[in-house]
């Protein structure tokens, strides 16, 4: 059994860690959040989806990303000053339940945002590169529907691909949303096949 000495040395020791990470969370949040405001980053983000997005929600893109930085590091350091605790007091049950805390869901969590973010943005330049290649505001109107389609199934496949590199379980996920891709599917077909009808016609009587 751990004595009172080894118990207040552990707390101690964790304290200090847990403030070591607060200092490199805040520090990092500082040069994240300056070196994105210079470089322009939070104007090139309002270009896509995300961008507007987080602007919408009162959020530049450089106060976002530092952000989330900080919390990750926050929390990292949080679990590990909890790590040293229950490995310095011999409680290997509540060792391995932070590690499993950190490798699944804090380094989970993260891997879902690497890869969710750049994906979101390349599906909107792809889909904006549907759009541009339409010359005339009519081919526009006929592909605005087919691109948007593209633009949320593609995001759907990026956030199930990420959450299955995580290690999360998808499969429940997958299924359900199987019904809501088919809907979507019938939605655009309906959508595009009325637009091509409607322009036949209203050339036809323009002629």
């Amino acid at each position: 059994m751990s004595s009172f000495y080894d118990i207040l040395f552990s707390v101690v020791i964790a304290v200090i860690i847990i403030l070591v990470g607060y200092l490199i969370g805040r520090l990092m949040k500082y040069l994240i959040e300056s070196s994105l405001k210079r470089t322009g980053f939070d104007n090139w983000l309002k270009k896509f989806t995300i961008g507007r997005a987080l602007d919408k929600a009162g959020y530049s893109a450089s106060e976002f990303f530092a952000l989330v930085t900080s919390w990750f590091l926050y929390a990292f350091f949080i679990l590990l000053g909890f790590e040293y605790i229950f490995i310095n007091l011999n409680l290997g049950y509540f060792s391995s339940l932070i590690l499993t805390i950190m490798k699944v869901y804090l380094w989970g969590l993260a891997k879902v945002i690497i890869i969710v973010i750049p994906g979101f943005i390349l599906v909107d330049s792809f889909v904006g590169y549907i759009y541009s290649t339409s010359e005339i505001r009519e081919e526009e109107i006929i592909l605005s529907p087919i691109a948007e389609y593209l633009r949320i199934l593609l995001y759907i496949v990026i956030v199930i691909f990420a959450l299955d590199r995580s290690g999360m379980e998808v499969q429940v996920l997958e299924s359900a949303m199987s019904p809501i891709i088919w809907g979507l599917t019938a939605v655009m077909i309906i959508v595009s096949v009325s637009i091509i009808i409607s322009r036949m016609f209203k050339s036809n009587k323009s002629s």
